[in-house]
């Protein structure tokens, strides 16, 4: 791994990244999946109404 490029490692980081997101959610409880999602739609409204003020 020692000889991959700058190019090659970034690449390499990313397809692991793809493939954890995958697993992350395939392991996850659909009430938790749920859970996540409010949460973030909480803070996009949150970040939302910062702006407006």
């Amino acid at each position: 791994m020692a000889s991959m490029t700058a190019e090659e490692r970034s690449e390499f980081a990313r397809q692991g990244g793809l493939v954890g997101g995958a697993a992350r959610a395939k392991k996850l409880s659909a009430k938790r999946r749920s859970e996540i999602a409010r949460q973030a739609v909480l803070a996009r409204w949150a970040k939302q109404n910062k702006r407006q003020d």
